[in-house]
């Protein structure tokens, strides 16, 4: 009620880790992005960082927002969206262009630069997907199964076959390949 975003930062760090769950997390957010100016963002995380991964869209949306600015979150969603469209349509080059704009808004969505990894391939820029996918997969700990397929289909074309097949069993266990023997076949063992 005082709006003491001091008092609100020392509350939540007396929360012991062993008992705080996301929802601590949201109320934290939603609290300081209530009471901080945007260009005082900062200051909410200058002592901790959340783990806006394990909570729901709510406290993602809330996190993006507050590390951000809101305006920064909006653009790289709108760009993405645009991005959607373009992949849709199929103009792969646009929709690549429009989702690495999205990242350049908004580098916490990881699905924008799996996005923009698949819509390169999608015009042969093999070797720049491979970047973002080993960013996201090796260093941001982005785990997703499509991220790991479309890392295997450029391995693979690459003659990186061991590698590719690492990849695609994590996709083949996620059931990516369906029912059929597609891993079996790329990856005799």
């Amino acid at each position: 009620m005082t709006k003491d975003s001091s008092a609100i930062k020392e509350a939540y760090s007396k929360v012991s880790d062993k008992y705080k769950t996301p929802t601590h997390d949201l109320v934290y957010v939603e609290s300081m992005r209530e009471i901080l100016n945007e260009e005082d963002y900062e200051y909410a995380f200058s002592d901790f960082e959340i783990d806006y991964v394990s909570g729901n869209d709510r406290l993602k949306q809330s996190y993006y927002s507050l590390k951000l600015g809101d305006v920064n979150v909006a653009n790289g969603d709108y760009y993405h969206k645009l991005g959607l469209e373009y992949f849709e349509e199929e103009e792969y080059e646009k929709a690549s262009e429009n989702f690495l704009k999205a990242v350049s808004f908004n580098k916490y969505e990881f699905p924008y630069k799996e996005n923009a990894a698949n819509a390169l391939m999608k015009i042969g820029k093999n070797q720049e997907a491979l970047d973002l996918l080993n960013e996201l997969i090796d260093d941001l700990d982005y785990k997703t199964p499509k991220a790991h397929y479309l890392r295997g289909l450029i391995l693979y074309e690459f003659g990186e076959i061991e590698k590719a097949c690492n990849d695609f069993l994590i996709a083949d266990r996620a059931n990516l390949f369906g029912s059929s023997d597609l891993y079996s076949i790329l990856c005799k063992n």
